[in-house]
Protein backbone atom coordinates (compact mmCIF):
# COMPACT_ATOMS: atom_id res chain seq x y z
CA UNK A 1 0.00 0.00 0.00
CA UNK A 2 2.94 2.46 1.03
CA UNK A 3 6.43 2.86 -0.69
CA UNK A 4 9.14 2.00 0.82
CA UNK A 5 10.77 5.20 1.49
CA UNK A 6 7.48 7.02 2.86
CA UNK A 7 5.13 4.84 5.24
CA UNK A 8 2.53 7.61 6.94
CA UNK A 9 1.45 4.88 9.34
CA UNK A 10 5.29 5.88 11.26
CA UNK A 11 3.76 9.70 11.22
CA UNK A 12 1.61 10.22 14.11
CA UNK A 13 -0.17 13.47 12.45
CA UNK A 14 -3.39 14.65 11.62
CA UNK A 15 -2.34 17.27 9.07
CA UNK A 16 -5.91 19.32 8.67
CA UNK A 17 -7.01 23.12 8.28
CA UNK A 18 -10.60 23.92 7.25
CA UNK A 19 -12.96 21.06 7.44
CA UNK A 20 -16.37 20.81 6.49
CA UNK A 21 -19.12 18.55 6.23
CA UNK A 22 -22.86 18.42 6.31
CA UNK A 23 -25.90 16.97 8.32
CA UNK A 24 -29.27 17.28 8.89
CA UNK A 25 -30.18 17.75 12.75
CA UNK A 26 -32.90 19.43 14.66
CA UNK A 27 -31.74 22.21 16.18
CA UNK A 28 -33.70 24.27 18.96
CA UNK A 29 -36.08 27.07 17.38
CA UNK A 30 -35.44 29.39 20.66
CA UNK A 31 -32.11 29.77 18.77
CA UNK A 32 -33.22 31.24 15.47
CA UNK A 33 -35.97 33.14 17.11
CA UNK A 34 -33.07 35.20 18.98
CA UNK A 35 -29.68 33.83 18.21
CA UNK A 36 -27.73 36.19 20.65
CA UNK A 37 -29.46 35.81 23.70
CA UNK A 38 -29.53 31.70 23.24
CA UNK A 39 -26.14 32.12 22.56
CA UNK A 40 -25.20 34.16 25.41
CA UNK A 41 -27.48 31.89 28.04
CA UNK A 42 -25.15 28.92 26.84
CA UNK A 43 -22.16 30.42 27.20
CA UNK A 44 -20.87 30.41 23.85
CA UNK A 45 -18.85 33.13 22.58
CA UNK A 46 -19.49 34.62 18.47
CA UNK A 47 -17.60 36.37 16.06
CA UNK A 48 -20.83 37.02 13.97
CA UNK A 49 -24.93 36.23 13.62
CA UNK A 50 -26.53 36.49 10.48
CA UNK A 51 -30.06 35.91 9.89
CA UNK A 52 -31.25 35.76 6.11
CA UNK A 53 -35.32 36.09 5.90
CA UNK A 54 -37.27 33.41 3.44
CA UNK A 55 -36.61 34.29 -0.75
CA UNK A 56 -38.43 32.91 -3.05
CA UNK A 57 -35.83 29.84 -3.61
CA UNK A 58 -34.27 30.37 0.04
CA UNK A 59 -35.65 29.22 3.74
CA UNK A 60 -34.98 31.26 6.47
CA UNK A 61 -31.81 30.15 7.17
CA UNK A 62 -29.10 31.18 9.98
CA UNK A 63 -25.43 31.38 9.59
CA UNK A 64 -23.23 31.74 13.18
CA UNK A 65 -19.75 31.90 13.65
CA UNK A 66 -18.84 31.33 16.97
CA UNK A 67 -15.68 31.45 19.00
CA UNK A 68 -12.62 33.48 17.31
CA UNK A 69 -13.27 34.55 13.97
CA UNK A 70 -13.71 31.41 11.72
CA UNK A 71 -12.98 28.78 14.59
CA UNK A 72 -16.60 27.18 13.72
CA UNK A 73 -19.19 28.49 11.30
CA UNK A 74 -22.66 26.87 10.96
CA UNK A 75 -25.94 27.39 8.53
CA UNK A 76 -29.02 26.29 9.98
CA UNK A 77 -32.19 26.17 7.55
CA UNK A 78 -36.04 26.12 8.31
CA UNK A 79 -37.57 23.27 7.20
CA UNK A 80 -40.91 23.84 7.94
CA UNK A 81 -42.83 26.46 10.38
CA UNK A 82 -41.13 26.96 13.87
CA UNK A 83 -38.76 23.57 12.42
CA UNK A 84 -34.92 24.31 11.74
CA UNK A 85 -32.38 21.90 10.96
CA UNK A 86 -28.04 21.90 11.23
CA UNK A 87 -27.54 21.47 7.41
CA UNK A 88 -23.73 22.69 7.53
CA UNK A 89 -20.97 23.20 9.28
CA UNK A 90 -17.29 24.67 9.01
CA UNK A 91 -14.44 24.37 11.92
CA UNK A 92 -10.90 25.11 11.84
CA UNK A 93 -9.42 22.19 14.43
CA UNK A 94 -6.26 23.93 14.96
CA UNK A 95 -8.00 27.47 16.06
CA UNK A 96 -10.23 25.01 18.28
CA UNK A 97 -7.25 23.43 20.18
CA UNK A 98 -4.65 25.65 19.53
CA UNK A 99 -6.61 29.66 19.35
CA UNK A 100 -4.33 29.84 15.89
CA UNK A 101 -3.53 27.31 12.95
CA UNK A 102 0.06 27.66 12.47
CA UNK A 103 0.81 24.25 13.65
CA UNK A 104 0.32 20.73 12.41
CA UNK A 105 -1.53 19.03 14.52
CA UNK A 106 -0.93 15.83 16.26
CA UNK A 107 -4.09 12.99 15.97
CA UNK A 108 -4.84 13.64 19.51
CA UNK A 109 -5.06 17.12 19.14
CA UNK A 110 -7.31 16.77 16.09
CA UNK A 111 -9.43 14.30 18.45
CA UNK A 112 -9.86 16.75 21.32
CA UNK A 113 -11.01 19.64 18.54
CA UNK A 114 -13.61 17.19 17.14
CA UNK A 115 -14.81 16.58 20.86
CA UNK A 116 -14.95 19.96 21.41
CA UNK A 117 -16.76 20.76 18.48
CA UNK A 118 -19.27 18.43 19.93
CA UNK A 119 -19.86 20.08 22.76
CA UNK A 120 -20.08 23.59 21.22
CA UNK A 121 -22.65 22.38 19.15
CA UNK A 122 -25.01 20.17 21.33
CA UNK A 123 -26.46 22.53 23.25
CA UNK A 124 -27.90 23.99 20.02
CA UNK A 125 -29.62 20.87 19.26
CA UNK A 126 -33.14 20.87 19.73
CA UNK A 127 -32.36 17.01 21.40
CA UNK A 128 -28.15 17.48 22.73
CA UNK A 129 -28.34 14.02 23.06
CA UNK A 130 -28.32 14.64 18.75
CA UNK A 131 -24.50 15.42 19.47
CA UNK A 132 -23.07 12.08 19.04
CA UNK A 133 -24.60 11.63 15.56
CA UNK A 134 -22.51 15.08 14.69
CA UNK A 135 -19.13 13.92 13.64
CA UNK A 136 -19.41 11.79 10.20
CA UNK A 137 -18.81 8.20 10.98
CA UNK A 138 -19.13 8.14 14.78
CA UNK A 139 -22.47 6.69 14.23
CA UNK A 140 -23.69 4.22 11.71
CA UNK A 141 -27.10 6.35 11.96
CA UNK A 142 -25.46 9.70 11.50
CA UNK A 143 -26.43 11.64 8.25
CA UNK A 144 -23.03 13.76 8.45
CA UNK A 145 -20.79 13.37 6.12
CA UNK A 146 -17.32 15.19 4.68
CA UNK A 147 -17.97 17.73 1.85
CA UNK A 148 -14.30 19.51 2.08
CA UNK A 149 -10.98 18.45 3.70
CA UNK A 150 -7.96 20.72 3.57
CA UNK A 151 -4.42 18.51 3.94
CA UNK A 152 -1.55 20.95 4.88
CA UNK A 153 2.14 20.44 4.93
CA UNK A 154 4.99 23.00 6.20
CA UNK A 155 8.64 23.10 5.10
CA UNK A 156 10.98 25.43 6.35
CA UNK A 157 12.50 27.97 4.01
CA UNK A 158 15.03 30.30 5.33
CA UNK A 159 16.30 31.00 1.84
CA UNK A 160 12.61 31.62 0.32
CA UNK A 161 13.48 28.76 -2.30
CA UNK A 162 10.57 27.15 -2.15
CA UNK A 163 7.66 28.83 -4.12
CA UNK A 164 10.35 29.51 -6.25
CA UNK A 165 10.21 26.10 -7.29
CA UNK A 166 6.31 25.69 -7.42
CA UNK A 167 6.11 28.84 -9.33
CA UNK A 168 5.58 26.11 -13.04
CA UNK A 169 3.63 23.73 -11.13
CA UNK A 170 0.83 21.57 -12.73
CA UNK A 171 -1.38 19.03 -12.41
CA UNK A 172 -3.13 16.17 -14.70
CA UNK A 173 -6.55 16.93 -13.05
CA UNK A 174 -6.56 20.95 -13.20
CA UNK A 175 -6.35 22.40 -16.39
CA UNK A 176 -5.37 25.81 -15.83
CA UNK A 177 -1.85 27.48 -14.79
CA UNK A 178 -0.72 28.37 -11.23
CA UNK A 179 -1.55 31.71 -10.70
CA UNK A 180 0.93 33.85 -8.40
CA UNK A 181 0.51 37.06 -6.43
CA UNK A 182 3.50 39.28 -5.73
CA UNK A 183 5.95 36.23 -4.99
CA UNK A 184 4.07 35.28 -1.68
CA UNK A 185 1.73 32.31 -2.92
CA UNK A 186 0.68 30.39 -5.48
CA UNK A 187 -2.68 29.08 -6.46
CA UNK A 188 -3.67 25.86 -9.26
CA UNK A 189 -7.35 25.25 -9.68
CA UNK A 190 -10.08 27.49 -8.00
CA UNK A 191 -11.66 27.16 -4.39
CA UNK A 192 -15.01 26.06 -7.11
CA UNK A 193 -13.08 22.99 -8.20
CA UNK A 194 -12.50 19.51 -6.35
CA UNK A 195 -8.93 19.88 -6.28
CA UNK A 196 -6.98 23.60 -5.22
CA UNK A 197 -3.39 23.25 -4.27
CA UNK A 198 -1.77 26.79 -3.37
CA UNK A 199 1.23 27.19 -1.32
CA UNK A 200 1.73 30.23 0.48
CA UNK A 201 4.15 32.57 3.20
CA UNK A 202 2.10 31.06 6.36
CA UNK A 203 4.38 33.29 8.51
CA UNK A 204 3.44 36.09 6.46
CA UNK A 205 -0.03 35.24 6.63
CA UNK A 206 -0.30 34.88 10.32
CA UNK A 207 -1.22 38.59 11.87
CA UNK A 208 -1.67 36.66 15.58
CA UNK A 209 2.47 36.15 15.12
CA UNK A 210 2.80 40.02 14.46
CA UNK A 211 -0.13 40.94 17.12
CA UNK A 212 1.43 38.90 20.19
CA UNK A 213 4.91 39.59 19.33
CA UNK A 214 6.18 36.87 18.59
CA UNK A 215 10.06 37.36 18.18
CA UNK A 216 12.18 35.12 15.82
CA UNK A 217 9.40 32.91 14.36
CA UNK A 218 10.68 30.82 11.10
CA UNK A 219 9.84 31.17 7.54
CA UNK A 220 7.26 28.78 6.19
CA UNK A 221 6.03 27.62 3.73
CA UNK A 222 2.23 26.12 4.10
CA UNK A 223 1.33 24.05 0.81
CA UNK A 224 -2.47 23.15 1.47
CA UNK A 225 -4.46 20.44 -0.82
CA UNK A 226 -8.22 20.76 -0.31
CA UNK A 227 -10.87 18.25 -1.86
CA UNK A 228 -13.89 18.24 -2.58
CA UNK A 229 -16.56 16.07 -4.28
CA UNK A 230 -15.57 13.14 -5.97
CA UNK A 231 -11.66 14.13 -5.28
CA UNK A 232 -12.15 13.19 -1.64
CA UNK A 233 -13.14 9.85 -2.71
CA UNK A 234 -10.96 9.49 -4.81
CA UNK A 235 -8.00 10.03 -2.85
CA UNK A 236 -9.47 9.47 0.55
CA UNK A 237 -12.16 6.81 0.20
CA UNK A 238 -12.04 3.37 1.16
CA UNK A 239 -14.42 0.05 1.96
CA UNK A 240 -13.95 1.42 5.92
CA UNK A 241 -14.11 5.33 5.41
CA UNK A 242 -17.03 5.32 3.06
CA UNK A 243 -21.42 4.86 3.25
CA UNK A 244 -24.55 5.75 1.49
CA UNK A 245 -26.30 8.54 2.43
CA UNK A 246 -29.74 9.47 1.06
CA UNK A 247 -28.19 7.39 -2.07
CA UNK A 248 -24.99 8.61 -2.33
CA UNK A 249 -21.72 7.12 -1.87
CA UNK A 250 -19.71 9.72 0.58
CA UNK A 251 -17.18 9.93 3.21
CA UNK A 252 -17.50 9.62 6.39
CA UNK A 253 -14.30 9.23 8.12
CA UNK A 254 -10.08 9.96 7.62
CA UNK A 255 -7.20 9.23 9.41
CA UNK A 256 -3.86 11.08 9.86
CA UNK A 257 -1.76 8.31 7.55
CA UNK A 258 -4.77 8.42 4.99
CA UNK A 259 -4.26 12.32 4.96
CA UNK A 260 -0.64 12.00 4.77
CA UNK A 261 -0.60 9.67 1.69
CA UNK A 262 -3.36 11.34 -0.41
CA UNK A 263 -1.05 14.79 0.10
CA UNK A 264 2.12 12.89 -0.50
CA UNK A 265 0.54 11.19 -3.55
CA UNK A 266 -1.16 14.63 -5.15
CA UNK A 267 2.63 16.35 -4.76
CA UNK A 268 4.11 13.45 -6.37
CA UNK A 269 1.92 14.06 -9.29
CA UNK A 270 2.85 17.77 -9.80
CA UNK A 271 4.67 18.42 -13.05
CA UNK A 272 7.04 21.67 -13.34
CA UNK A 273 9.07 21.30 -10.25
CA UNK A 274 12.13 21.64 -11.93
CA UNK A 275 12.47 24.27 -15.13
CA UNK A 276 14.78 24.13 -17.96
CA UNK A 277 17.89 26.21 -17.90
CA UNK A 278 18.77 29.69 -16.95
CA UNK A 279 18.80 31.73 -19.96
CA UNK A 280 22.68 32.86 -20.77
CA UNK A 281 21.72 36.60 -22.24
CA UNK A 282 21.66 37.85 -18.45
CA UNK A 283 21.88 41.21 -17.31
CA UNK A 284 25.49 41.68 -15.48
CA UNK A 285 23.82 41.35 -11.82
CA UNK A 286 21.94 38.50 -12.70
CA UNK A 287 24.75 36.89 -13.85
CA UNK A 288 26.09 37.28 -10.61
CA UNK A 289 22.79 36.14 -8.70
CA UNK A 290 22.78 33.17 -10.67
CA UNK A 291 26.30 32.03 -9.90
CA UNK A 292 25.51 32.89 -6.20
CA UNK A 293 21.91 30.49 -6.90
CA UNK A 294 24.43 27.61 -7.87
CA UNK A 295 26.82 28.30 -5.16
CA UNK A 296 23.94 27.99 -2.26
CA UNK A 297 23.10 24.64 -4.67
CA UNK A 298 25.95 23.12 -4.69
CA UNK A 299 27.58 24.15 -1.29
CA UNK A 300 24.88 24.62 1.27
CA UNK A 301 25.08 28.30 1.32
CA UNK A 302 22.40 30.26 2.44
CA UNK A 303 21.58 32.59 -0.79
CA UNK A 304 20.99 35.45 2.60
CA UNK A 305 24.36 35.08 3.63
CA UNK A 306 26.32 35.04 0.17
CA UNK A 307 24.34 38.31 -0.81
CA UNK A 308 25.04 39.73 2.64
CA UNK A 309 28.62 38.92 1.28
CA UNK A 310 28.75 40.61 -1.73
CA UNK A 311 26.89 43.58 -0.75
CA UNK A 312 29.68 44.16 1.85
CA UNK A 313 32.39 43.67 -0.69
CA UNK A 314 30.38 45.77 -3.83
CA UNK A 315 27.61 47.92 -1.99
CA UNK A 316 24.83 47.48 -5.24
CA UNK A 317 22.10 49.01 -3.57
CA UNK A 318 18.71 47.60 -2.04
CA UNK A 319 17.27 47.52 -5.58
CA UNK A 320 19.50 45.64 -6.99
CA UNK A 321 20.25 43.26 -4.29
CA UNK A 322 16.62 42.35 -4.17
CA UNK A 323 16.76 41.63 -7.45
CA UNK A 324 19.56 39.74 -7.75
CA UNK A 325 17.93 37.85 -5.01
CA UNK A 326 14.90 37.04 -7.08
CA UNK A 327 17.33 35.83 -9.55
CA UNK A 328 19.39 33.87 -7.34
CA UNK A 329 15.88 32.01 -6.83
CA UNK A 330 15.50 31.44 -10.29
CA UNK A 331 18.27 29.54 -10.41
CA UNK A 332 17.67 27.27 -7.93
CA UNK A 333 13.97 26.83 -9.01
CA UNK A 334 15.53 26.21 -12.56
CA UNK A 335 18.14 23.29 -11.03
CA UNK A 336 17.15 20.36 -11.74
CA UNK A 337 16.74 17.43 -8.99
CA UNK A 338 16.29 20.62 -6.37
CA UNK A 339 12.63 20.53 -6.28
CA UNK A 340 11.70 16.93 -5.97
CA UNK A 341 13.49 16.72 -2.14
CA UNK A 342 10.54 19.42 -0.94
CA UNK A 343 8.43 15.83 -0.34
CA UNK A 344 10.74 13.55 0.59
CA UNK A 345 10.07 11.22 3.85
CA UNK A 346 12.02 13.34 6.09
CA UNK A 347 9.81 16.94 5.31
CA UNK A 348 7.04 15.10 5.90
CA UNK A 349 8.29 13.61 9.33
CA UNK A 350 9.79 16.80 10.62
CA UNK A 351 7.05 19.72 9.88
CA UNK A 352 7.92 23.12 11.70
CA UNK A 353 5.40 25.03 13.17
CA UNK A 354 4.80 28.62 14.13
CA UNK A 355 4.10 29.03 17.75
CA UNK A 356 2.02 31.52 19.47
CA UNK A 357 2.56 31.37 23.50
CA UNK A 358 0.03 34.08 24.82
CA UNK A 359 -2.70 32.11 22.63
CA UNK A 360 -2.15 28.76 23.35
CA UNK A 361 -2.53 29.52 27.17
CA UNK A 362 -5.14 28.61 28.62
CA UNK A 363 -6.98 26.70 25.55
CA UNK A 364 -10.97 26.52 25.66
CA UNK A 365 -12.29 25.21 28.73
CA UNK A 366 -14.53 23.24 27.17
CA UNK A 367 -13.70 19.66 28.86
CA UNK A 368 -14.36 16.69 26.68
CA UNK A 369 -15.17 13.21 28.72
CA UNK A 370 -13.36 10.37 27.94
CA UNK A 371 -16.37 8.47 26.08
CA UNK A 372 -16.62 11.14 23.78
CA UNK A 373 -12.79 10.88 23.07
CA UNK A 374 -12.77 7.04 22.74
CA UNK A 375 -15.64 7.17 20.74
CA UNK A 376 -14.51 9.73 18.37
CA UNK A 377 -11.10 8.06 18.07
CA UNK A 378 -12.62 4.47 16.67
CA UNK A 379 -13.17 6.57 13.33
CA UNK A 380 -10.65 9.10 13.10
CA UNK A 381 -7.91 7.83 15.55
CA UNK A 382 -4.26 6.34 14.08
CA UNK A 383 -4.30 2.34 14.16
CA UNK A 384 -2.91 0.22 16.76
Amino acid sequence: MYSDSFNPLHVDLMPVDHLAFATDLPVSPKLVENPAAFLQNAGLDFNDIDLKPALRHRPVTLYLDLLRKGTIKLKIVQDDPGKYALRGVRFNPGKLFHHHNGRILESREAIESFGILREVVGPLLAKPSDASLLIPGCRSDSPSFWKEIEIVMHLDDPDEVVLAALRNIRHPSIRKKASTFEGESITLGTRRGELMISAYRKDLQMDELRRFAVANFPKVVRIEVTLKKGKLLDYLGSAGNTRRIAGQLRLVGFRGAGLLQAHKTIMDQLEGLSPVTADESLPGDNKVAHFIGMLSLRYGESIAALLDSYDHRFKPGAETLCRMKRSALDEISRHPGAAPDLFSPANYENQPCLVVPKLEEPPYSQRVSPDVLADIEKTYGPRR
